[in-house]
């Protein structure tokens, strides 16, 4: 399988000093780990000022999360594993879980199997999710791109419905 290349946003450092130094609106959507506080802060020292999750351009996920586990901790295990199932077959997690000597129904393989396939499952895997619908009957949102939506509506100068 072909994989579709990624920018991760320590990669995005020098796209976001063009941006910056033209006044154009950015945000980032940070991993709560170490490589997530590593990139913020090589950000900072590019556009010459402190980059950190209290920064208003800056969404980060809970202290030592990465994307993969904040899903898991949104216990949307059961929305993750149908987008795999529908980007990649039925056996997917299956075939992932044998081949790295782990159950296929533990996390671990979930989280694991969406680490190796960064940059290919974001649509199969959102649409999944929020397909999920709340109790109210509202697509199921994670909080935090909740966050990140709402900052890009501010900024974008739209209204909510």
């Amino acid at each position: 399988m072909c994989r579709s290349s990624i920018l991760s946003l320590g990669q995005a450092a020098p796209l976001i000093a063009l941006l910056d130094d033209l006044g154009i609106p950015w945000l980032a959507f940070a991993d709560g780990d170490d490589s997530g506080r590593k990139a913020l802060r090589k950000i900072g020292r590019r556009i010459g000022r402190h980059v950190d999750r209290n920064s208003d351009e800056v969404v980060m996920l809970p202290n030592d999360e990465d994307f993969e586990w904040y899903l898991v901790g949104q216990e949307l295990q059961p929305a993750m594993t149908r987008g795999i199932a529908n980007q990649y077959g039925d056996d997917a997690l299956v075939v992932y879980a044998k081949s790295a000597q782990i159950c296929a129904d533990d996390d671990e393989a979930l989280v694991g199997f969406l680490r190796s396939s960064r940059g290919t499952y974001g649509a199969a895997v959102a649409a999944a999710i929020v397909s999920t619908e709340t109790e109210t009957g509202e697509p199921v949102i994670p909080e935090r791109i909740a966050e990140l939506l709402r900052r890009a509506s501010r900024i974008l100068g739209a209204t909510q419905p």
